[in-house]
């Protein structure tokens, strides 16, 4: 599905844009300030670069049954990280990036650590310390759990989650 816009010139000066999805011939999503739509579209352009850091895996006692919780099981974790590279790229400088290896070293102390009942806030410990840690704009976190207590097959149980650095 692909997004098509038309802006709206009104008089007084204010731009409107309105939404529709195009070639399926559904009507409008709605119209909304064009500042919005553009401020969208900068954050997006601003977080186009970003680190990851994919098939992280620890040992970790997650999970709502008691037997999770003593016995544990394995977590892999997925990271993305948002941020701008380009100075980091033109001046081959580590510090002018993300150590990722100290990224991987709070992931871990983190999922080795205090354990949760669900996977949903391991998620978020993880996005707000790495927030809180590093110069991004925003973090996708996927925790998966290839052991949930499920009866049937399966691959893993998931979740993944967007954070977005506090302005200010």
């Amino acid at each position: 599905m692909r997004l098509s816009q038309a802006v709206v010139k009104l008089s007084g000066g204010r731009s409107f844009c309105h939404l529709s999805r195009s070639g399926t011939g559904a009507r409008g999503l709605g119209t909304v300030p064009l500042f919005t739509v553009l401020e969208v579209v900068d954050k997006m352009d601003e977080a186009a670069d970003r680190i990851i850091l994919n098939g992280m895996q620890f040992y970790g006692y997650h999970g709502v049954m008691p037997a999770e919780q003593e016995l544990g099981q394995p977590f892999i974790v997925d990271l993305e990280m948002y941020c701008d590279l380009r100075e980091a790229g033109e001046k081959d400088d580590l510090t002018k990036t993300v150590d990722y290896s100290h990224v991987y070293e709070l992931v871990q102390g983190i999922v080795t650590g205090e354990p949760f009942q669900l996977i949903e806030a391991l998620a978020e410990r993880i996005a707000a310390v790495v927030l809180a840690e590093f110069p991004l704009k925003q973090v996708l976190v996927r925790v998966r759990k290839p052991h949930a207590p499920l009866k049937g097959i399966f691959t893993d149980v998931a979740v993944e989650i967007r954070r977005f650095k506090n302005a200010g």
